[in-house]
């Protein structure tokens, strides 16, 4: 019994660490995303690297650490870089991409976790959408002007390109974290 409090403890203590380092590489990501001078508007056109540490939070471990290292990420780069109405949109267009990343993940990986493929580029793609969708939304609703609706089909367009990249990338990733180290143990 005291044994396995232990093991438990062990598994538990580097977990947390993962989560840490995770959360730390998302925070860097999302800097490195801030930098490159892409802004229309109200809206940033990013890539979206810290989604690669999202996907790979939530393929390593469970939905609940994904959602946790997103939420923390997204706050933590408000608190340092932007303003409220940024933060405001940054916030829904993060809570509906991540809503729509875990059923995306929830249909295409019902009980076949173990094949990494082609679906984690589908589920960062309908993120990406979904993303951008939400931040095009949410600036119409703050500036109360239609003319961000001109946008949508960039934003669809831009959504594919750079949730097929992400995608792609967390999968490569993904692969090579399972091949490396079994990381199964600390879910």
């Amino acid at each position: 019994m005291i044994k396995m409090s232990i093991n438990s403890n062990k598994n538990n203590i580097k977990k947390i660490i993962i989560l840490a380092i995770l959360l730390s590489m998302a925070i860097i990501l999302g800097y490195i995303d801030k930098l490159l001078p892409f802004k229309f508007y109200m809206l940033d056109i990013k890539v979206g690297l810290a989604n690669i540490i999202t996907i790979i939070t939530l393929f390593i471990f469970d939905k609940k650490s994904a959602f946790i290292i997103g939420l923390l990420r997204v706050i933590i780069l408000s608190l340092l870089f932007i303003n409220v109405y940024n933060f405001i949109i940054s916030l829904a267009a993060f809570i509906i991409s991540i809503m729509f990343l875990f059923i995306s993940y929830s249909f295409l990986y019902d009980n076949n976790i173990n094949s990494y493929d082609y679906r984690i580029v589908i589920m960062s793609i309908i993120s990406a959408f979904f993303h951008n969708m939400t931040q095009i939304f949410v600036v119409r609703y703050i500036t109360n002007t239609t003319i961000v609706y001109n946008l949508i089909t960039f934003f669809a367009v831009i959504s594919i390109i750079t949730g097929i990249l992400i995608g792609i990338i967390a999968m490569l990733l993904i692969k090579r974290i399972k091949y490396i180290k079994n990381i199964d143990n600390f879910n």
